[in-house]
């Protein structure tokens, strides 16, 4: 009897590992989520947030701690080749996705930014913008600005008034 419940252990935990290899090795499926993070990856502000997202899921939850560590982690890291390839991304063009592509300036990154289950805490700024309107990603979602004290409060670190949710 112990043999058999040892055989029936093996059987299932084979097939388990055979299905878990399938899904991963074919994404999962039909690509929808492919396409799903691809969508969510169409402009360098939404990359870089991202990016700096991915890194701090690696990095337990803390942001980089400076531009020459994020942009190696981007460029160099085996571990992340997966979720860049899913993301649409090219480490060749990391480079790039540290400029806006509204207003051509870098990006103003706040770095060392440690991401919380919930929190709302601004990670990525244009430095001019457009039109009077800089975009802002904070770590929960996109955000137009066009008050200078607003702007000024982001850098900082602080959302304000107007933003809260």
């Amino acid at each position: 009897m112990t043999d058999m419940r040892s055989h029936c252990s093996t059987v299932v935990k084979w097939w388990f590992l055979t299905l878990l290899g399938l899904t991963l090795s074919t994404g999962c499926g039909d690509g929808k989520l492919a396409e799903k993070i691809k969508s969510n990856n169409q402009s360098n502000l939404q990359i870089l947030s991202n990016c700096y997202r991915l890194y701090a899921s690696f990095n337990s939850r803390s942001g980089p701690p400076d531009e020459e560590t994020f942009k190696d982690f981007l460029k160099n890291n085996e571990d992340i080749e997966r979720n860049l390839k899913l993301m649409g991304l090219s480490r060749d063009l990391v480079d790039d996705y540290f400029v806006s592509d509204r207003d051509n300036e870098p990006f103003v990154v706040l770095y060392g930014n440690s991401i919380a289950p919930g929190s709302n805490d601004p990670l990525v700024l244009e430095q001019t913008g457009v039109d009077g309107i800089r975009a802002v990603a904070l770590t929960s979602k996109l955000i137009e600005v066009n008050k200078e004290s607003d702007y000024n409060e982001l850098l900082k670190g602080k959302i304000p008034k107007a933003f809260r949710d």
